[in-house]
Parts: structure tokens; sequence; C-alpha cells
């Protein structure tokens, strides 16, 4: 039995590898378009954002992060030369992405046009005569913002075990609700699970089912990002 393969094809299809580094000494990635920029740096074992201190950043993305750049790999070479790269949109790079290791030495990438259909966009790195071909899943990470990698679960709340409410509003008194904990007491002719206390100098019932709503959907917020 013979089979024939077409070796032309296996060969179109290879990746060709663009740089190779350690993710675990990556100490710091800088990724600037035209109208942002996203500084990322590593805190001991945690990353940290230095535009939303103190927000956590998802692990996850972190890592998805770390390897498209430590094993960045090219559909294919276009240009083994650098004599006239404005027409892949490299003379002005629509975006950059400055990768910093522990020996502080730094990779620096230059993202230039996105093709007609979308599919891949062409790069560089500095110090290569080389012109790329790279996905647009990869080039599209050129122009993250600190929401694209925020963690935006908050602890679960139970509805069952809230005893308090307080809303504020810019300008006026806070409005607060507790749990009735002396449900003999008659507030406004009514036995009520919860009361406000807040801002009246008398407490009021309320409609247990309106607040109860307001609980659930309270608990529910999920964060869409950082203003």
């Amino acid at each position: 039995v013979y089979i024939l393969t077409n070796s032309s094809t296996t060969a179109d299809t290879a990746k060709v590898d663009i740089a190779k580094l350690d993710s675990k000494n990556i100490t710091k990635i800088t990724l600037k378009t035209k109208s942002s920029e996203l500084n990322i740096i590593k805190n001991g074992s945690k990353w940290e954002s230095d535009s939303a201190k103190g927000i956590n950043l998802s692990q996850t993305s972190i890592n998805s992060l770390l390897a498209n750049f430590s094993s960045m790999q090219a559909d294919k070479v276009v240009a083994n030369n650098l004599n006239d790269i404005n027409q892949y949109g490299l003379e002005t790079p629509f975006a950059t992405a400055a990768v910093t290791m522990g020996d502080g030495s730094v990779k620096e990438f230059y993202l230039g046009y996105k093709s007609q259909d979308g599919t891949y966009y062409y790069l560089m790195l500095k110090g290569v005569n080389k012109v790329y071909t790279v996905a647009s899943t990869i080039g599209d990470v050129f122009s993250y913002t600190v929401n694209n990698l925020i963690d935006a679960s908050i602890p679960t709340i139970d509805s069952q075990n809230v005893i308090y409410l307080k809303f504020t509003h810019k300008g006026q008194k806070p409005v607060e609700f507790k749990i009735n904990d002396n449900k003999s007491q008659n507030y406004t002719n009514n036995v009520m699970s919860w009361i406000m206390t807040s801002p009246y100098s008398m407490m009021y019932g309320v409609n247990d089912q309106n607040l109860g709503n307001t609980i659930n959907a309270a608990i529910s917020i999920k964060i869409d990002g950082v203003a």
C-alpha cells in the first residue's frame, strides 16, 4: 500500500516561531495603541495593573496573555528585509507590545495592518529583519485594556443572610433598612419582616416582596469593567 501526501500543504500550514520566552520569567508587559496603554507588573506571585490598583486580575486571562507572548508564532514570513515596511503598516505601528524579563531584557513586538478579510495582522519583532503574519486572535491582544483582564467575580451572597441594606445618594440622606427583630411590634399597622430606619425619625414597615426583589438585584451585580 502506498500513501501519497501533499508535502507543499504541510509546509504551508507549518507555523514559524517568532519568539520563545519563559513565561515564568516575564515580569512586565506593556501594550500601547494610539488611544490606550496597559501596564501589568508581576508583584511576587500576583499580577497588578498600574491603572487599576486594588483590582484583582483574572489569573486565567493573565496566563492567556503570557502564553500569547512567550510562544509567539507566525503563519508565515512575508518579507526578509525591512526596506519597505510602510506597506505593512509597520513604519508607524498600529500597536506595540514590550515584554520585560527578569534579567531586565525587553522583547518589543510591532503590530501593523490587519488583512482585509480580518484573519491576520502583519507583525515585526525588534532586531529581526523579517515581517510576519500572525492570526488575528494574536494581534487583537495588543489592544487589550485592563477590562480584558479583571477578575469580574464577586463574593456569593445568600439573600437569606442579608440583615441590613443601605442606599446612599449624593446630596441626600441615606436610606436604610434592617431586619425587624421584633415582629410583635407593628409598624404602620402591619407586621413586617423588614423595617426602614432612615431617613425618617420614625421606623416604617416596608413591602417585603419589593425589598426582596431589590436585594436579589443588588447581590446579582456583575462587574463589566473599570471606569
